[in-house]
């Protein structure tokens, strides 16, 4: 193995081979490996490591498209194109808590347990009840686990955009919950104005109950 040699105004141990020093980079607070990135979110490129004392990551054209972990929040920008794989287009058949119905598709592929979902178009109808369920064809995902995944998503409540979780039986149905600042409830919403799903122009991740609950 080569020898890292100590650079002028470096302080690094002395002697260490090409293995010992990656192992020693890694442990430093202050290390950051990039390219093209000038520092984290900064030009087009890639940077993951120390930014003021905080890990954070950041890959791709800043705002625009590519990823981000600043610390505390994980974003995606931009389009999410599929890839040598195909989506199921995913129409609801029946929905149940409205007035009148959503209408339009959205866009699902389950890969090893985790299910992306995007949609084009916001699916929005007309609210009537507290509950908010619909159903599909058999859900793959909940076939293979052999019972009900609960996955997070983002929703429409009397025309705001809120936090809920639908439990989705292998038969295809979708029980939708709304988060009401301490749980989930699935009778939590509100009975008037629109409700559905936004339109998503970014990839959402669901992730089955076993991995996040």
């Amino acid at each position: 193995m080569a020898k890292i040699p100590l650079s002028p105004g470096r302080i690094l141990p002395r002697d260490m081979d090409e293995r010992e020093w990656s192992r020693w980079a890694m442990q430093q607070t202050t290390t950051a490996y990039r390219s093209g990135q000038t520092g984290y979110n900064t030009g087009t490129g890639f940077f993951i490591g120390d930014d003021n004392g905080v890990p954070k990551l950041s890959l791709g054209v800043p705002n625009v498209a590519g990823i981000t972990w600043n610390g505390s929040t994980f974003s995606i920008y931009g389009n999410f194109t599929w890839t040598d794989i195909s989506p199921d287009e995913v129409t609801p058949n029946t929905w149940d808590g409205f007035s009148v119905d959503p209408t339009g598709s959205f866009y699902m592929k389950s890969l090893s347990g985790l299910t992306f979902l995007t949609s084009e178009i916001e699916m929005s109808g007309t609210s009537d009840q507290v509950y908010f369920t619909f159903d599909v064809d058999e859900f793959d995902p909940a076939i293979s686990l052999g019972g009900i995944v609960t996955t997070p998503f983002r929703a429409i409540d009397n025309g705001t955009d809120v936090l809920a979780v639908a439990e989705i039986a292998n038969t295809g149905t979708f029980v939708c919950s709304k988060f009401n600042g301490t749980t989930f409830d699935p009778n939590g919403w509100t009975n008037s104005g629109t409700k559905g799903i936004p339109k998503l122009t970014t990839l959402s991740f669901y992730y089955p109950s076993h991995l996040w609950a």
